[in-house]
């Protein structure tokens, strides 16, 4: 999964084949296909592995702030700043014409990732929401959408903020019956 990160880094998401990934593991192809079935396989599960790595980091930084509302804007606005810059999960905001990571952010593994981040970083709150679930997909198509997509006016990291804050955390149904618990 370390080969198929760098080979991701060094030649974008849509470029990168199993015999890259197989020559800078030091193996051979029939190895690699071995332990995973295809390319998106292997991709997906180093891509996972990548997220869990950046999920415990976004917890602990998640959990400085005191209220559910501050907690999931705060969070995304740790997502912007690092996704662009770690390993792997950087080329996935990179390339818009390969819909790879849109395919991968809402599958299956992904969504458990981020609601095992979600119940994290809520502790002993997640029970009083409605749908964690739901809050993690929702949050996940808001992340892709603020890092593929650029908007009509530029924003800065502030008015990202007030944006999440008026928009994304009453869609999330986190209001003030939370604020205080």
């Amino acid at each position: 999964m370390d080969a198929a990160i760098a080979c991701l880094q060094r030649y974008g998401l849509e470029k990168t084949a199993m015999s890259d990934i197989a020559s800078a593991a030091g193996v051979t192809k029939p190895t690699l296909y071995n332990y995973f079935t295809s390319r998106d396989e292997l991709i997906t599960s180093a891509l996972n592995r990548a997220a869990r790595n950046l999920g415990k980091r976004l917890v602990e930084h998640a959990r400085r702030f005191d209220t559910p509302a501050d907690q999931v804007v705060e969070a995304v606005l740790f997502c912007l700043r690092e996704i662009p810059n770690e390993p792997g999960l950087a080329t996935t905001t990179h390339d818009q014409s390969d819909s790879f990571a849109a395919r991968v952010a809402l599958r299956p593994a992904s969504l458990a990732i981020a609601r095992h981040v979600l119940d994290e970083i809520f502790a002993d709150r997640s029970s009083q929401l409605e749908d964690v679930d739901e809050i993690a997909e929702i949050l996940i198509r808001w992340m892709l959408s603020l890092l593929t997509l650029d908007g009509p006016a530029p924003r800065d990291e502030h008015e990202t903020r007030a944006l999440l804050h008026r928009r994304m955390v009453p869609g999330l149904g986190l209001g003030s019956n939370l604020e205080t618990h």
